[in-house]
């Protein structure tokens, strides 16, 4: 068994060799065979958001957008610009000419493997998490590139907001947090329970901290 070593709080040491890199192309491969599959009416939505944001711009398209859409103002703000930066991306390369579906099935399939990377940088430090990282991102196929879900735009940052957590990096918890909250509410459901978290940690410091001091003075 290899083992990964961290120097303390420093950072990202993927548990990544050559099988498991043949592992994790594969699974990408084979969520490329839906990237043409029509998906959920969300899929519409942000179609139909992209051509608005393409004809009016970003903040009239937007405003547009939210009126056309099914659960009107559903969405924060950063989903439309993580949509609108692949419209330009697409149009800059194709001569203004733009899809609106392939442009909206490609923010999904990036954000699928930018997503996938970020959870084995931050976290495939062992057999056992890269393997719960496969299973996950193999189901995750059905929600993002199947159904078309936008979830997916907030997971790379929720990973790295995890992954600040779990160092005590707040400033970097808290920037990518705010940023994934930005996107889609859901990430919202979780802060009682970091919040929670957060206030075990500081206790427990705080014992750690007074027990230290206490033995200091014994050795005094």
């Amino acid at each position: 068994m290899i083992k990964t070593k961290y120097r303390g709080k420093e950072a990202f040491k993927p548990f990544v060799g050559i099988d498991q890199w043949l592992l994790i192309f594969l699974v990408i491969l084979f969520s490329l065979i839906f990237f043409s599959n029509a998906g959920t009416h969300d899929v519409d939505d942000r179609t139909r958001w992209l051509e608005m944001v393409g004809q009016l711009g970003f903040g009239e398209g937007f405003k547009k957008a939210t009126e056309l859409s099914e659960v009107p103002n559903v969405y924060p703000p950063l989903t439309i610009t993580i949509l609108q930066f692949f419209y330009k991306i697409i149009a800059f390369f194709n001569s203004n000419q733009v899809d609106s579906f392939f442009a909206n099935k490609l923010s999904i399939f990036v954000l699928y493997v930018v997503s996938f990377f970020t959870f084995l940088f931050c976290f495939a430090n062992s057999n056992r998490n890269f393997t719960i990282g496969i299973i996950f991102f193999i189901g995750l196929i059905c929600n993002a590139t199947i159904f078309g879900y936008g979830d997916i735009y907030f997971a790379p940052f929720l990973f790295f907001a995890f992954w600040g957590l779990k160092h005590q990096r707040y400033v970097l918890f808290s920037v990518m947090f705010a940023i994934a909250c930005l996107i889609k509410y859901q990430p919202l459901v979780l802060g009682p329970f970091i919040f929670i978290y957060i206030l075990h940690q500081s206790i427990n410091q705080s014992i750690n901290q007074s027990s230290h001091c206490q033995v200091n003075l014994l050795k005094a």
